[in-house]
């Protein structure tokens, strides 16, 4: 009998054990790696660490990559690295050469300016199946602190998850200049938020047609990407630095490709939606709590047109946002939100969780829906 149950009690730990890896080996969410990036170093070496621990996933992607686009838009970009400190000036362009560096061989410079081009180049007009499909929202609670959640959703999220990175960005007199969710690889920033600041996120706007965008990418370099826009406000130390001068900047800068910015601040007011086109803003929606108005959300549709019907997200979103109320709102149930179908679907690459407030926060969740 003792030897049975002894057989019956490592089962049952064995069982145990199982049971308690499932959600990482059926899915569900994971936590995310997280690196310092020292912007005292030479560009060259600060993302060596993250080339190297990275370098043949980031390789495969960058295969998958350049079959999303056209043969001579490939070799276009290719014969580009001839030119690279004129199209991505210091320190962008020496980022990437050390990143190239540092991964042993396992891609071209040619395929990393191409995955660095990413966003740029796939924002455009195409069918439902192909979009990215990101949800922002920015919310008061009842205390006047703004919280900012965000769903990065894309069509190749299914490697997207494995390079999913969080990177905390420092100096000697600063060890949080700001903190962001990017892709190993990636120099740019689509969601960040900077201690005492900002947050910012970009979610995907789908006008035009590619072959603007790549004409926009020629003329702009890296002047016109918007990930480059953001990560340069975000990296912003100055005495006059606002959320104010931050919008007025993200708001006018031309970039390559239309986006939607979604910008928190410090004052419970301090919530916008800028809707971009290449060139400026074309609108700016604002938090309003005073009327209301406590949080705003955007997917990936002009918030004055009705959501498609074969994409709506906005309203059942919306629609749980005022079921938890302001005076429940917290990092937990925007969590919460964020994990609500279709908030959340097949397509969803990572959650953050972040506020640039008095009670900083920031937190990503990879998420496998």
């Amino acid at each position: 009998r003792k030897t049975r149950k002894k057989r019956f009690v490592v089962m049952e730990f064995y069982l145990f054990a199982v049971l308690l890896f499932l959600p990482t080996v059926f899915g569900r969410d994971a936590t995310t790696p997280k690196y310092v990036i020292d912007l005292d170093l030479p560009p060259e070496e600060r993302w060596a660490k993250v080339a190297e621990d990275y370098a043949s996933d980031f390789g495969a992607l960058l295969l998958q990559i350049e079959e999303m686009f056209p043969k001579d838009l490939v070799i276009a970009v290719s014969d580009l690295t001839g030119e690279l400190d004129r199209y991505f000036p210091y320190p962008y362009a020496d980022e990437m050469r050390g990143i190239v560096k540092f991964a042993g061989g396992n891609f071209t410079l040619g395929q990393v300016i191409l995955g660095n081009l990413l966003y740029d180049l796939t924002a455009y007009r195409k069918p439902k199946k192909h979009n990215g499909a990101c949800t922002s929202i920015v919310a008061a609670d009842k205390h006047g602190f703004l919280l900012h959640g965000r769903n990065l959703d894309y069509a190749l999220s299914n490697k997207l998850r494995d390079m999913t990175i969080i990177v905390q960005f420092k100096t000697k007199s600063n060890p949080n200049v700001f903190t962001g969710t990017t892709f190993a690889g990636f120099i740019g920033i689509l969601t960040g938020c900077k201690p005492g600041g900002i947050s910012i996120s970009l979610d995907e706007r789908d006008v035009g047609d590619w072959w603007q965008n790549a004409m926009s990418a020629l003329k702009e370099g890296s002047n016109g990407l918007v990930s480059l826009l953001i990560r340069d406000v975000l990296q912003t130390e100055s005495d006059d630095f606002s959320f104010v001068s931050a919008v007025e900047k993200l708001s006018s800068t031309p970039i390559i490709a239309p986006c939607y910015l979604i910008i928190a601040g410090q004052l419970y007011t301090e919530g916008v939606v800028i809707t971009r086109d290449r060139t400026a803003a074309l609108d700016k929606w604002y938090l309003n709590p005073d009327k209301g108005e406590w949080f705003i959300l955007e997917t990936n549709y002009d918030h004055w047109k009705p959501a498609p019907s074969d994409d709506d997200r906005r309203d059942p979103g919306f629609k749980v946002m005022n079921s938890i109320g302001r005076d429940n709102i917290n990092t937990q149930t925007l969590f919460q939100v964020m994990s609500t179908d279709p908030v959340l679907n097949h397509k969803t690459t990572y959650t953050t969780i972040m506020s640039p407030g008095k009670a900083w926060f920031f937190n990503t969740t990879i998420r496998y829906p």
